[in-house]
């Protein structure tokens, strides 16, 4: 059989999309920076030090809750190191790979969702100056190398192969996940799991699928989890009081509600952008089902974790910090966003047309090109408000705005204008940060060629 010479003359173009990751993973550790003793290291590089050399603060209080320190990885860390000498070069070598994995599977995450290799580059571009995150100050880049920055890129695969339909492969590694960063292990889980049960009654053989899930994470998470849930402590008023006063911020989403504080109101942007996204370009495939349910299930631990902690505490709650899991959360919608862009600005252009629906696509393009700056570049991002009325308009002009999609974006401006009553949230004084135009401008010229 011969090949087709159009085929062999103009073979498909794959982008080399890992040295792309490498590339832009050292940019973004130089852009957003890198510090050794930040953060929870004043806890962590002591236990890490214990463990390599047990006469280190051996009479140290804070030694004596190293065994109840739910993770492994520390542990691992001091069975590679030959000395205490060596961390701080070895915990920049591990941030710097950790960079590059983070970004290699944020691009596998996109392209598994849209089916597009443009939506994993625009979803590294969106990650890439380290300012994305969601509550709970739940960043997506952080300052200094913790076994939750490490633990990132494996809850991103586990993300990946939910939406590929890779469902025991996804539940296992969230499994295995448990032992280096319980709670990432269990939000991936938590994740990866409602993908599992959006494909129930679609294949004969799925209870098969979920019995093997089930069986590969208790496998990989039982033991730690039967530790995590066995350790001795008390869970009453003092520790309730002990827990606002170090983590109000990870348990309590009243504390995200104050003068200054923009984290909730433009998360509820993004997620309205992501909804609107997700309704006008649905991912191809099973991928849609399994996004939505994704999501969902993200929504679902927001509003247990404020229920169960500010209205009915419940310890076990309390102490699973669900408003952690919208780092995952971002994630999922910053690949939906790339996923529209890449469809609108790879659509090919038909025929004839009519001048408004000339129009129409001109200004969708501008949308998505300004939503692509807003979201690369940190000064800006309080634009992605400001655009959810028009894209919202655009798009159900063309009738492609379902009523989901609707709601979550009247929802999100309703949050914008109470933050801007109630604690002076104004996108408009965001974006009046003179040096921040000229940063717009690789962003827009990568969006520009791509379209």
């Amino acid at each position: 059989m011969q090949m087709d010479p159009s085929t062999a003359a103009h073979p498909r173009r794959r982008l080399p999309w890992l040295e792309i990751c490498a590339v832009l993973a050292t940019a973004q550790v130089l852009l957003a920076g890198y510090r050794f003793g930040v953060g929870n290291q004043s806890i962590q590089v002591p236990f890490l030090k214990h463990l390599v050399d047990p006469s280190l603060f051996s009479r140290d209080v804070l030694i004596t809750t190293l065994a109840d320190y739910p993770t492994l990885f520390y542990r691992t860390l001091a069975w590679v190191l030959p000395s205490v000498d060596f961390i701080p070069a070895f915990y920049m070598a591990l941030h710097l790979l950790t960079a590059f994995l983070v970004l290699a599977a944020a691009f596998a995450l996109a392209r598994a969702m849209a089916g597009r290799e443009l939506a994993g580059l625009f979803m590294v571009l969106f990650l890439m100056c380290g300012h994305q995150r969601g509550i709970a100050e739940s960043a997506l880049y952080s300052l200094g190398f913790t076994h939750t920055w490490a633990a990132l890129p494996a809850a991103l695969g586990a993300l990946t192969l939910a939406l590929r339909g890779r469902h025991a492969a996804a539940l296992g590694l969230a499994g295995l996940l448990v032992n280096m960063h319980a709670l990432m292990g269990l939000y991936a889980a938590a994740f990866a799991g409602a993908a599992l049960l959006a494909d129930a009654r679609r294949d004969r053989r799925w209870w098969e699928q979920a019995g093997l899930a089930v069986v590969l994470f208790a496998g990989g998470a039982g033991p730690m989890l039967i530790r995590a849930a066995t350790a001795g402590g008390a869970y009453g008023g003092a520790w309730l009081q002990e827990l606002r006063a170090r983590s109000a911020h990870h348990v309590f989403l009243s504390t995200g509600w104050a003068p200054g504080r923009t984290a909730l109101p433009l998360f509820a942007s993004l997620a309205a952008l992501g909804a609107l996204c997700l309704g006008a370009y649905r991912p191809p495939g099973p991928a849609a089902r399994r996004t939505t349910a994704m999501a969902l299930a993200g929504l679902a631990m927001i509003a247990a974790g404020h229920i169960f902690s500010e209205v009915v505490p419940v310890a076990w709650i309390l102490r699973a910090q669900l408003f952690r899991s919208t780092q995952l959360l971002a994630v999922l919608i910053l690949a939906a966003v790339a996923g529209a862009v890449a469809a609108v600005l790879e659509s090919p252009a038909p025929g004839p047309r009519r001048t408004p629906d000339i129009a129409l696509d001109t200004l969708t393009r501008a949308l998505c090109i300004a939503a692509v700056v807003a979201l690369c570049v940190p000064p800006l991002r309080a634009g992605v408000t400001l655009l959810l009325l028009p894209l919202a308009a655009v798009w159900t002009a063309r009738r492609r705005v379902p009523a989901g999609s609707a709601l979550a974006t009247g929802a999100a401006l309703f949050v914008a204008v109470l933050a801007w009553r109630r604690i002076g949230f104004d996108p408009l004084a965001e974006l009046r940060g003179a040096w921040a135009w000229p940063a717009a401008v690789p962003p827009l010229a990568w969006a520009a060629v791509a379209s």
